[in-house]
Formats: C-alpha cells, sequence, structure tokens
C-alpha cells in the first residue's frame, strides 16, 4: 500500500510526494523478484510530461539499456506503458491522442531516434539516424504533430533545434546560436520554443527562427525546462546548483525553492492547478506554485 510521503520540517515550503516508484514498483507490476532487485539498484526516473486534460504524469525509468513509461494518475497509481525502451532521454505527451514520445540517443546508431507509444503500448520509430545528432529534449505540438527535438551536438556550440513532421522528416529550426541545447519546452498558445543549454542559458526560439537569450550566467547548467503558457515563466531544473528556478520573460530569476534536488531532473507545469512536478530519484513531487 502507498503511504503518504511528508517533507522534513526544515522544508519551508509544501512538497507533496505524488508517486515513490519503490513501493508501486513490485513484482505484482509482473517482474520477478531478481528483476525487481535489478530495477532497485540501477533505476533513476528522469523526465516528466503531463496531460493537461486528464492530469497524467507521463515519466522514464531509467535502467541498464532498458526503460520504462510510466503513468501515474492524478491518485498516485502508477502504471505501465511501454518497457525495453533503450536509453531515453526526453518525453512529451499529446493530450489529443494520449501518444507519448521519447528520445533515444543511441537506437539510430550515431543520431538516435524519435519513439512514439500509444496508449495500448505499441512502440514505433518515428524518425532516427545521424539527421538527429545527439538527441535529448523533446516537445510535441499538439495540433501540428510536429515534434521538436534538441541536439546537443558534439563539439562547443554544435547544437541544434530540429523539427520532426508526422511523416519522419526532419528540418533545422535553428542552429547557429544555440549552443549545446539540451532541454526544450513549447508554449502551445504562441508556438514559441524554449531551450536550455550547458552554458547555463534559456533561449527563446521563435516562428521565424530568431534566437533571444532570456537569461544566462545565474541559472548553473540547467537540464529540463517547462513554460506557462499563462505567464510565460519558465521553469528550470537545478543542474549543479540543485535549485529549482523560476525565470520571467524578462530574464529575472528567483529560486521556487529554499532547498536544494540534486537528484532531481524532470519538470513539467500545470498551470490550470497552478502546481510544478519534478521528479527527484525514484519520486515525483508536486510543488504548489
Amino acid at each position: 500500500m502507498f503511504k503518504p510521503w511528508i517533507a522534513p520540517a526544515r522544508w519551508s515550503f509544501a512538497v507533496i510526494l505524488i508517486a515513490q516508484f519503490v513501493v508501486i514498483f513490485s513484482s505484482t507490476a509482473g517482474e520477478t523478484a531478481a528483476e525487481n532487485r535489478r530495477w532497485s539498484n540501477q533505476r533513476s526516473c528522469s523526465c516528466i510530461a503531463i496531460d493537461p486534460m486528464t492530469k497524467d504524469l507521463y515519466t522514464l525509468l531509467q535502467a541498464d539499456h532498458s526503460s520504462k513509461i510510466l503513468k501515474t494518475s492524478p491518485s498516485g497509481v502508477t502504471t505501465v506503458i511501454a518497457s525495453g525502451l533503450g536509453d531515453p532521454e526526453g518525453i512529451a505527451v499529446d493530450p489529443h491522442t494520449k501518444d507519448v514520445y521519447t528520445t533515444d540517443q543511441y537506437r539510430g546508431g550515431y543520431g538516435g531516434a524519435i519513439l512514439k507509444t500509444t496508449a495500448k503500448g505499441k512502440t514505433t520509430v518515428v524518425a532516427e539516424g545521424a539527421q538527429l545528432g545527439r538527441i535529448s529534449g523533446i516537445a510535441i505540438d499538439p495540433d501540428t504533430k510536429d515534434v521538436y527535438t534538441t541536439d546537443s551536438g558534439f563539439g562547443k556550440n554544435a547544437g541544434r533545434v530540429l523539427k520532426t513532421a508526422s511523416n519522419g522528416s526532419t528540418t533545422v529550426v535553428a542552429s547557429n546560436g544555440v549552443g549545446n541545447a539540451y532541454g526544450i519546452a513549447l508554449d502551445i498558445k504562441t508556438k514559441d520554443l524554449y531551450t536550455t543549454d550547458y552554458h547555463g542559458r534559456i533561449l527563446k526560439i521563435s516562428l521565424d527562427g530568431s534566437i533571444t537569450v532570456i537569461a544566462s550566467g545565474e541559472l548553473g547548467n540547467p537540464f529540463y525546462i517547462a513554460v506557462d503558457p499563462n505567464s510565460k515563466n519558465l521553469y528550470t531544473t537545478p543542474g549543479v546548483r540543485g535549485k529549482v528556478l523560476k525565470t520571467s520573460p524578462e530574464g529575472s530569476s528567483t529560486e521556487v525553492t529554499a532547498s536544494k534536488f540534486p537528484s532531481s531532473t524532470g519538470i513539467a507545469i500545470d498551470p490550470s492547478a497552478n502546481s510544478l512536478y519534478m521528479t527527484d530519484g525514484e519520486k515525483i513531487l508536486r510543488i504548489p506554485l
């Protein structure tokens, strides 16, 4: 039985545990005891996406080149959507079709791959190969079904932002000035893209491909990024500083929490509930904003 987790008294903000995978992920989910031991030693919950319609959360549980997609309901019930996904780096969900999109840096050899997993668990390859580069973050436009990914590159400032259509064709949205891009988020209202890079910057990429530096210098090395389509505030996960940051459209950054989360990576926003969701090791945390 899942037991609620209470934040330590030294934390001065409200953190609510949505799911503790070490409890939910057991042999009752169809795994042998040996498999459970392997996963408990090596697994790590990385990126996260939210379905704004159902409020279901989708996360990647990574372990030993055989990762899983998990779906966690608002009540904390977690189910396995797909397994054996290799080494995924990013995740996104189409709220209309419920298809889940993931990136894999190694599946396509030099480049990597974009995978689509349906609600029934069928996984297909949308695109793969060298044209995707060192693929990392992913976002989907639910209106056009275009998938946006980051290529962090194999050299300094060698990153790109790519758009892949549903038929698998890939084009470059932006390259020069992107740095070593990693996380990516799409503003579903304006269609602007936001990325993070290893140089500690947040970049905005407009529809015409122009690049604007929103913030730099005080972000550490942020990993994933989420955008609130209403306020246009941007949220990034800690990187080396272990802080969750909120960056305004004008570029000023403030700490969302007073405590550090060095194990956290993924981040997602539910603007209707004014909540931030974050992965931290084998947990999903919700932080009211």
